[in-house]
């Protein structure tokens, strides 16, 4: 039996929807608001807006962070082609720098796949701290990694 017209050229319409679908998945933004001891967390691909910034001092880190590298994982799936990686912390603890260098490998097997990525570390003009360690990060990993006072 004959197919009709119509229906091949529906579907070859539904052949040019699963392209378009792959590159424009829609992904939850992960919004985390600031509190005295953790740091506010925006990950919103359709406004490009990718940041943690304030204090880290969680009583369990682990447990504060683990959403944020889970939405790493899905976003690995489907990413943006630039990525923007924005750090601007006050302060963290020694626990928290593990789960910094957690997310930048992250960051870095990202643009191993071909994506381009950039992390954008912002520190208080005069706090040397937060400069000294945005420089050892820097040497860890393989990505563009610019150090900017403000």
């Amino acid at each position: 039996m004959p197919v009709p017209k119509n229906a091949t050229d529906n579907l070859g319409f539904c052949f040019l929807l699963i392209p378009l679908f792959y590159y424009y998945t829609y992904m939850e933004p992960l919004v985390i608001k600031a509190t005295n001891d953790t740091p506010r967390v925006i990950f919103d691909p359709d406004n490009d807006i990718f940041e943690v910034s304030g204090r880290s001092l969680p009583e369990d880190v682990v447990t504060f962070y683990q959403p944020v590298l889970d939405w790493l994982d899905d976003y690995k799936s489907h990413p943006r082609k630039k990525t923007e990686f924005v750090f601007k912390y006050v302060y963290f603890n020694t626990a928290t720098s593990k789960l910094v260098q957690d997310i930048l490998f992250k960051l870095e097997n990202l643009s191993e796949t071909g994506h381009v990525v950039n992390i954008l570390w912002y520190y208080e003009q005069d706090d040397e701290d937060m400069y000294d360690i945005g420089l050892e990060f820097k040497e860890t990993i393989n990505l563009p990694f610019e150090i900017i006072a403000y």
